[in-house]
């Protein structure tokens, strides 16, 4: 076979063989013909060595050790007293240790504990191949020459380093700090070293885990306010831990200091306080406010009903069904004095809404304009309403139109010579915007007999305050009357009032 073997070795009756990439099994009949199956595991990168130790195969690759039992991996070992490895060549039991022959050094592997060796304290080289052990000394074979040191050696620590902390050139076990200063720098000075370039130094602040560093000043930047302890620990490689400890204050701004928490909380206290007051003051004012605007509503609303109710017009139409009685037309006197009773509930009944759909508006309309219809025969009445108006569900502010169709028929038309009086009533919508148009064709509205008629003139300038209240207490809403000629070519010119109201939600 033309396959490069590194390494072969013997275990329970079974030959082991490394080409470097990986570690195979192979077993010898009489005739020597063998058999071979892979190990379960997998080690990427090359094989330097592997080795037995007890019932555990060792494998030196990638700057570590590999433990292998049963052919799983239980562990691997990347450095020994906080030395990385470094290109281990050899794995070698000796007793019950374990030498490991590396790039960096020698390092020994115990129940008694490990142990360092390097160019820095007994060897020659860090390069070290081989290592044997005879007559109570150990022979390691470097690129340099070969090392001997005495096994007493290898079995003790290193005496702990003896180091002090310096600020400022001086000790202190806590240092002080202002607020604007974020960075302090400390000096360590260390004693009791074998070789300074074996000692290993760490730091860390409060409970973060620890930092390595290989100086001897250690600097803090950007320390947070408040209390932190400090914790500086220092071996040599082959000794136990020294650890001192100090404390950096650093001292809070006063916008955090306690005192300024409960100032502000008081001010933030009194701010709203006063806020509250403040809207509370408001929220009283606004009742107030509305209030007495429902107290002028009401008001209005109970002149609109006195104004609707015309005692003239009430009079009129029970002179009109006394009539229709004497000259024993029963059928009309019953049907006028039913539609007047009708009439008279519907306006007591529907005296106390502030708005009403306008269906309702309608209903109470048209019986009006009959009982007018039998004073005034030669007028006609016209209802045009958009149909997309949902009648039923859309209001409109109740009592606003009767007064504009009482002073149309009153004023407009019942001239005795207008022979073709009639009135329209359009009611139309635009999105939420309901508008009612009242149009007589008559010789227009005289201004000095309106004034002089007060039912009307009252009836009128309630509707005119009720929507301005409406339009004051809604101001992104639209409520307002207009008034003119509804005709200008025409003897006749008319009068015309339009009506625009917001469907409130």
């Amino acid at each position: 076979s033309k396959e490069k073997i590194k390494s072969i070795l013997k275990y329970k009756n079974e030959y082991y063989f490394n080409n470097g990439q990986e570690i195979d099994i192979r077993s010898f009949d009489t005739k020597f013909i063998y058999k071979k199956r892979k190990l379960k595991f997998k080690i990427n990168g090359f094989i330097e060595d592997f080795e037995f130790v007890n019932d555990t195969m060792w494998i030196a690759a990638n700057n570590s050790i590999y433990k292998i039992v049963n052919e799983k991996i239980i562990d691997r070992i990347t450095e020994i007293n906080n030395v990385k490895l470094d290109n281990v060549r050899k794995i070698k039991q000796i007793g019950t240790a374990v030498f490991l022959c590396a790039g960096n050094g020698l390092f020994k592997i115990s129940e008694s504990g490990n142990f360092v060796c390097n160019k820095f304290n007994f060897l020659p080289s860090n390069d070290v191949y081989n290592v044997a052990f005879f007559d109570k000394n150990l022979f390691v074979a470097t690129n340099n020459g070969l090392a001997k040191i005495n096994q007493v050696i290898l079995y003790r620590k290193t005496r702990n380093a003896k180091f002090e902390i310096l600020y400022n050139e001086r000790k202190h076990p806590k240092i002080e700090l202002e607020s604007k200063q974020q960075f302090a720098s400390v000096k360590l000075n260390i004693q009791n070293f074998n070789a300074l370039e074996n000692q290993i130094i760490q730091y860390k602040v409060d409970n973060s885990n620890w930092l390595k560093t290989k100086n001897k000043t250690i600097n803090f930047q950007s320390i947070s306010y408040g209390n932190h302890k400090i914790s500086v620990r220092i071996k040599d490689i082959n000794s136990d831990w020294e650890t001192n400890t100090f404390e950096i204050n650093r001292a809070y701004p006063f916008y955090l200091k306690w005192w300024f928490f409960v100032l502000s909380i008081l001010i933030l206290a009194l701010v709203l306080t006063w806020l509250y007051r403040n809207q509370i003051s408001k929220i009283n004012k606004k009742k107030v406010q509305e209030i007495a605007i429902n107290n002028q509503i009401i008001e209005l609303r109970q002149n609109a009903l006195s104004a609707m109710m015309n005692p003239h017009f009430i009079f009129n139409s029970l002179s009109a069904g006394q009539y229709f009685i004497n000259s024993n037309q029963q059928e009309k006197s019953s049907e006028h004095i039913g539609k007047l009773a009708r009439l008279v509930r519907l306006f007591l009944s529907q005296s106390s809404q502030s708005f009403i759909n306008i269906a309702d508006e309608i209903k109470r309309l048209q019986l009006y304009v009959e009982l007018e219809q039998v004073r005034f025969k030669d007028f006609k009445f016209e209802l045009n309403i958009d149909k997309n108006i949902n009648v039923l569900e859309t209001k409109i502010p109740n009592m606003i139109v009767q007064p504009f169709i009482e002073n149309a028929i009153l004023h407009g038309i019942s001239n005795p010579k207008i022979t073709d009086g009639k009135i329209e009533l359009n009611i139309n919508q635009s999105k939420n915007i309901i508008t009612i148009q009242i149009i007589d064709n008559g010789f227009g509205i005289d201004e000095n007999k309106l004034k002089n008629d007060n039912h009307i003139s009252q009836g009128i300038a309630i509707i005119e305050e009720r929507l301005t209240i409406l339009q004051n207490s809604n101001p992104t809403k639209v409520f307002s009357i207009t008034q003119g000629f509804a005709f200008s070519e025409s003897q006749q010119k008319g009068h015309k009032v339009v009506i625009v109201t917001t469907v409130l939600d």
